[in-house]
């Protein structure tokens, strides 16, 4: 499995790519709208970084040959 923050995915191999939850809470307790704010773009900075790492993944696997 690749990770990068509370998301990672892992290669299926043939079947594809597919995201996993590495850590539960997602989010810590937040007692403010700020912390709520900034927990939410962290967590959406993580998923764009998962994305490029899947695209690539599969990118790499469309290489491979079938054997």
């Amino acid at each position: 499995m690749s990770s990068t923050g509370p998301f990672g995915f892992e290669d299926g191999g043939l079947s594809g790519v597919y995201v996993v939850a590495v850590r539960e809470p997602l989010l810590p307790c937040c007692v403010s709208e700020h912390e709520i704010d900034l927990g939410i773009k962290d967590l959406k900075e993580n998923l764009d970084q998962l994305a490029g790492q899947m695209k690539l993944a599969i990118r790499k696997a469309k290489d491979r040959p079938i054997l």
